[in-house]
């Protein structure tokens, strides 16, 4: 497990019940958290003893290891930041990802951090009762429903704070 000032960086990404997130340091995952385990349905432990695009849909893998190799690279031309990845479950089930990544050093050395946001999963989100007016009004006026434009709120938040996400190494 990685102990390092990144960390202050990942507690909001961690409570998030939706969000699966791992790090990849020279071709080996250096950080899963326990939804992207959950959800997969392998462990950090188990995923590093198998081939690293293992769990990756076999027609995602190739494109997968060439963005893999650029961002470790720190190479910016064809890199691409978020996209659309098919993930197979241990059970051999398909799951569908909106996938966000960010290159950044970690001890000298390219890292890479992925986020998952599950397609298909459904979130219950307790909306307090002063938030409602707003929303109806969202979608009255721009045709967004609240799922949408809590959607768009999400990822909002996620590039804000990939964009954020400065090169680290330990003091």
């Amino acid at each position: 497990m990685i102990e390092y000032e990144y960390e202050k960086y990942i507690p909001f990404w961690d409570d998030q019940p939706f969000l699966g997130i791992c790090i990849i340091q020279e071709d080996k995952l250096i950080y899963v958290n326990k939804r992207l385990e959950e959800t997969i349905g392998l462990t950090m432990d188990e995923l590093n003893k198998i081939p690293l695009y293992c769990w990756v849909d076999p027609e995602d893998r190739n494109f997968s290891k060439k963005q893999l190799r650029l961002k470790q690279k720190r190479s910016i031309e064809g890199v691409v930041s978020r996209r659309i990845v098919k993930v197979v479950k241990n059970k051999g089930d398909i799951i569908v990802f909106d996938l966000f990544s960010k290159t950044f050093i970690l001890n000298d050395k390219p890292a890479v951090l992925y986020l998952f946001l599950e397609k298909a999963r459904k979130v219950e989100i307790e909306i307090p009762e002063e938030y409602k007016p707003f929303l109806d009004y969202i979608e009255l006026n721009f045709g967004l429903k609240m799922k949408d434009y809590l959607k768009l709120i999400i990822e909002t938040e996620i590039f804000s704070r990939l964009r954020d996400l400065k090169d680290l190494t330990p003091h």
